[in-house]
């Protein structure tokens, strides 16, 4: 059978497999009829049974529809269980995905070698599922620790070595870019419209949990997936005359990026704020020219901030205490009393949501000093937590709340390692395009790069679990590696068209 045909059949094979799986492990909500399930599944079966088909066919165009059909896929919030491992519905997709780039092979190195970056950086992306599967092994074993590694860990590595292996240049990096905002895009037009349909009677609270539910679970992926969202679509604002695009693309851009602002303002999310306010700063520097249109940008995004971020009172209070007074007003009346009292750490929302990050920090530097190799296992932070710091504001604390501690403290250090410097390439891969002479390359490469940055700094400040299966979604830890893959993979392409 010809090799076209043998795609075919794989292909046709994974897209009814994962429509199948999409449908048969789909939730079914307690809280309204069964036909609205049903109906999620179906939509959810569509979409993912064709971007798995692709994936096989023709593995790219799978991978931007994985993205910009990610919070359709969702909303099905499929499961399967065979024995101990959960299937979720990023474990057909990503082997599909691996499936396509095997069959279709562009991952062979041109002139019958890789260079030492190229070999050391695939050293590196092959030692993280290693070490966490030794950690994960070596940890008393159960459900919830298997499947953190494998859907924490195991399959964004698989996507991002599928992504390095199709070798991705700036054409590809800005269509993956235009794919990521539509899709979170849709997923914020989503969020608004459950929102309005069912939460505006619900307490602060009460929104704020189930926002985010119908497409990333909660508000902490969605304010990531955001975070990531802003500065791809300052990307195709910079692209669009450069590329010759129609006028409509500024308008759909501009229409995009108010609908993902007004997403993240409904997150309640501080540390989604804070790294979007980062990630468009660092887009203005980098990209934009004119120190005075720089100037402009950035008063207006500090502007904007202070409509969440109540930095302002620190001046005020000093210089205009009656303006501060109103202004304090105006933030209570967007946000409430207790989400404002969180900024301060000495009150007791603030103990609770700042203080005891800096008590986390110190807790894991502890556990690594204790198990510095494979560290304590995945899940195990908590109870070692409570163990160690017993009298905490907040002892019963899931995780560490920032990525990089809570990798080392439950992986190991030397997993820990690893990860950061297969993010920072992927940061410096993408800066490298500064120095190149493609002008789609460097808007590409550096708004790649702010990305990354901006994924680190949502794990430093809000610290998302890696994976926890009762959500059944891992997004957010899949686009990282979609991120990293395509920072590493710029970079040798750069090195190649320069010799």
């Amino acid at each position: 059978m010809p090799q076209t045909r043998w795609r075919m059949l794989i292909g046709l094979v994974a897209g009814l497999g994962t429509a199948a799986m999409l449908v048969a492990g789909h939730y079914q909500p307690a809280e309204q009829s069964s036909v609205v399930g049903w109906a999620a599944a179906a939509i959810a079966s569509l979409a993912g049974g064709g971007v798995a088909y692709f994936s096989v066919r023709r593995p790219w165009w799978g991978l931007l529809g994985w993205l910009a059909a990610m919070p359709i896929i969702n909303l099905a919030r499929a499961e399967l269980w065979f024995g101990p491992f959960q299937i979720i519905s990023t474990t057909p997709l990503a082997l599909s995905l691996a499936a396509g780039v095997l069959l279709t092979a562009p991952w062979r190195p041109a002139g019958g070698g890789r260079t030492r970056t190229q070999t050391v950086t695939w050293g590196l992306v092959a030692a993280v599922p290693l070490l966490a599967v030794a950690s994960t092994l070596v940890a008393p074993i159960s459900r919830e620790r298997i499947n953190v590694t494998l859907h924490g860990i195991l399959e964004p590595m698989l996507v991002l070595a599928a992504v390095l292996a199709l070798r991705p240049d700036a054409r590809r990096g800005w269509q993956a870019l235009g794919a990521l905002a539509g899709g979170v895009t849709l997923a914020s037009i989503i969020n608004l419209g459950w929102m309005q349909l069912t939460l505006t009677g619900n307490d602060l609270y009460e929104r704020r949990l189930l926002f985010a539910r119908l497409t990333f679970w909660n508000v902490g992926l969605f304010g990531e997936m955001l975070v990531l969202a802003l500065p791809a679509l300052a990307a195709l604002l910079l692209l669009r005359r450069r590329r010759g695009w129609p006028a409509w693309v500024d308008g759909a851009a501009w229409i995009a990026i108010g609908i993902c602002l007004l997403g993240l303002f409904y997150t309640y999310t501080k540390s989604a704020w804070l790294a979007a306010a980062l990630v468009v700063g660092l887009v203005i520097i980098a990209l934009v020219r004119g120190l005075w249109r720089q100037a402009a940008l950035l008063a207006a995004t500090l502007v904007l901030l202070a409509v969440v971020v109540p930095y302002p009172s620190a001046i005020l209070a000093r210089v205009a205490p009656d303006l501060d007074a109103h202004y304090g007003q105006f933030v209570v009346s967007l946000q409430s009393e207790q989400r404002v009292a969180s900024w301060d750490p000495e009150t007791t929302e603030g103990s609770g949501s700042v203080e005891i990050r800096w008590v986390a920090l110190f807790a894991s530097a502890e556990l690594v000093a204790r198990h510095p190799l494979l560290g304590v296992g995945p899940t195990r932070y908590g109870p070692e937590f409570a163990a160690i710091r017993p009298s905490a504001s907040v002892p019963h604390l899931a995780s560490a709340h920032n990525l990089l501690p809570n990798l080392a403290a439950e992986y190991g250090l030397p997993l820990a390692i690893i990860f950061t410097l297969l993010l920072g390439i992927g940061v410096w891969g993408g800066i490298e395009a500064l120095r190149g002479a493609d002008a789609d390359a460097r808007v590409v490469g550096v708004t790649v790069a702010v990305m990354l940055i901006g994924f680190l700094a949502m794990g430093t400040l809000f610290g998302n679990d890696l994976y926890r299966t009762y959500r059944t979604v891992n997004s957010d830890v899949v686009v990282a590696g979609m991120l990293v893959g395509l920072g590493l993979g710029l970079r040798p392409r750069q090195a190649a068209d320069e010799a």
